[in-house]
């Protein structure tokens, strides 16, 4: 997987001024910490839950992943539009839950490890505002055999805490899985 200098790159980037300022900040952040921007796709964009059917206008506006050398910590900024709320501007506490299972399945693919959330456990600590754009930072805490666990942080524009989780990442050959699962519907048609 190759990483890139931070760059301001249009599929990447948002248009609005407050939230191009907001990414600013957060990029000036990830970048004092020696992280460069991860080149994708690590995953289809095509059939895809947040780069191809919510990145979109007011919807995921911006998804940006970053790591250091070492792919120690993930960083990804994010940037919800104006549909994503649950009640009128704040953000669905479902879209934060889906928007951390995708990043740590990015922290998986930057490791180099193939397989599925196990157990995603979250903290709602506050708020997110929506629209906004929020950084997302996680780290691999441990691994046993097959099993990873990862925790990471939804952090808000003004640095506050919004979202603590811990993963429980399970290695598995994803296109067995697939297959298995397939021929058994098969099999009951």
């Amino acid at each position: 997987m190759e990483l890139k200098e931070i760059v301001d790159d249009e599929y990447y980037s948002i248009k609005d001024e407050h939230s191009r300022h907001v990414e600013e900040q957060f990029l000036k952040r990830v970048a004092s910490e020696g992280c460069k921007e991860l080149l994708f796709p690590l995953y289809p964009r095509v059939d895809n839950l947040f780069y191809d059917g919510l990145r979109k206008e007011n919807l995921i506006e911006c998804y940006r992943s970053f790591t250091n050398e070492e792919k120690s910590v993930l960083y990804s900024i994010v940037s919800y539009g104006k549909k994503m709320c649950g009640h009128a501007g704040i953000l669905h506490g479902g879209a934060s839950a889906s928007t951390l299972d995708q990043f740590f399945g990015i922290m998986n693919c930057v490791l180099g490890i193939n397989g599925f959330t196990g157990q995603l456990n979250l903290s709602y600590r506050k708020i997110i505002l929506c629209p906004s754009t929020v950084l997302v930072k996680g780290v691999c805490e441990r691994q046993e055999g097959r099993k990873h666990w990862f925790k990471g942080t939804i952090y808000d524009e003004v640095g506050d805490v919004c979202v603590e989780a811990e993963c429980l990442f399970i290695k598995a050959d994803i296109k067995n899985v697939l297959e298995r699962a397939r021929s058994k519907i098969e099999k009951t048609e």
